[in-house]
């Protein structure tokens, strides 16, 4: 009902015209589009290892506990990748490449932690 009245009183007041220099413009209603949210990114296997060399080199020197929750985190992720039914994917010879250099800095990284202070 209270719809009715401000359309009927607009009406009444001319509110279709046009503003003049003493009246400011009609404000309209209009919805601003916004672009939906991107969808998440999957984490490739890749970017996973990386991720757990980051975690991994992280670990001060001498922190093995660190080195050993990081090695748990990423035998989790790999068992839980190993039980779902997929077709296990093809490796490009790029990947296995970075695959190799991520292995090499995880073990480096890997032996700093897990190696006691002198």
């Amino acid at each position: 009902m209270g719809r009715a009245w401000i359309v009927i009183v607009l009406c009444a007041c001319g509110g279709g015209g046009k503003a003049t220099a003493n009246e400011p413009a009609p404000i309209e209603n209009k919805q601003v589009e916004q672009a939906p949210a991107p969808a998440p990114q999957e984490e490739t296997p890749v970017m996973v290892m990386q991720r757990f060399t980051r975690d991994m080199c992280a670990c001060a020197p001498g922190d093995a506990e660190c080195a050993k929750r990081v090695s748990e985190e990423m035998t989790k992720w790999s068992q839980k990748m190993a039980s779902q039914d997929k077709k296990p994917t093809k490796i490009t010879e790029e990947e296995q490449e970075q695959f190799t250099k991520i292995g090499m800095q995880m073990g480096e990284c890997m032996t700093r932690a897990m190696t006691p202070p002198p």
